[in-house]
């Protein structure tokens, strides 16, 4: 049995180490947080940029809502559910993606709906465990922060799972979330990349 190393509480595990009583997470064979960089006002005023310049087309994307508020852009997907591994969809809970560009900051986030709010959020992309941070709460739904090059690390993932203290299926499956992750950068990011996805149907979509 392992114990926390903040508070001695046990641990309990779902392909990563967390402690129920404080909260603390440790990834396996890691501390289970990425190390990402932030980026440069000169990239975030790129990604503006493009936003400004694909208004129209971004619009037009099924797969996302795109809004743009005193000079302020904000792209949000369309909900992912999980599937149970027989060709149907689990609704609760779902997740999103969102993003956020003023020109000067970018905030990207991944967030989750459910009944009960949730406090954490850990993704296992093929055989790296990352840890989200929390961003902030939204009636029933939580953002966590999403770095730019896990969103990237997701788009080209063989595997997904996701571990958070909201009860989800047993059977829940997340071999779809590749392909959402991808529509959301093609829509968002680079209309070049991951062209496929906005062609494969998912169970999700129903």
């Amino acid at each position: 049995m392992y114990v926390c190393p903040n508070c001695g509480a046990p641990l309990e595990y779902k392909f990563a180490l967390f402690c129920e009583y404080c909260g603390v997470f440790l990834g396996k064979n890691n501390d289970g947080v990425g190390h990402h960089s932030t980026p440069s006002v000169l990239i975030i005023n790129s990604r503006y940029k493009y936003l400004q310049n694909n208004v129209e087309r971004i619009t037009k994307n099924r797969f996302v809502s795109f809004k743009n508020n005193c000079d302020s852009y904000t792209i949000e997907s369309k909900l992912f559910y999980c599937n149970n591994g027989e060709l149907a969809r689990i609704t609760i809970p779902f997740w999103q993606i969102k993003y956020q560009n003023d020109g000067r900051s970018e905030k990207l986030l991944m967030g989750i709906s459910s009944n009960h709010p949730a406090t954490r959020m850990a993704l296992m992309i093929d055989e790296d465990i990352i840890n989200l941070t929390l961003h902030n709460q939204e009636n029933k739904t939580v953002w966590f922060v999403l770095p730019m090059d896990v969103l990237l690390h997701l788009c080209k993932a063989r595997d997904v799972e996701i571990s958070t203290d909201v009860k989800i299926d047993a059977k829940a499956q997340y071999n779809e979330f590749p392909i959402f992750a991808s529509r959301f950068y093609n829509a968002a990011f680079d209309k070049m990349k991951f062209v496929y996805s906005l062609n494969v149907k998912m169970i999700t979509d129903e």
